[in-house]
């Protein structure tokens, strides 16, 4: 069983934390791919 907040939204706002989201695309009903690269980390100052 799926969890409540496991949907769409939960997802995408979750990649968007770590990744630059390049592509959301739906395949078919209840599959989407998500394209994306790592954002980059400052550690004080040093990138």
């Amino acid at each position: 069983m799926t969890q409540y907040f496991y949907n769409l939204d939960w997802f995408r706002n979750n990649f968007t934390k770590y990744f630059e989201l390049l592509l959301d695309e739906e395949l078919e009903i209840n599959r989407h791919v998500f394209v994306g690269y790592l954002k980059q980390k400052v550690v004080r100052g040093i990138r």
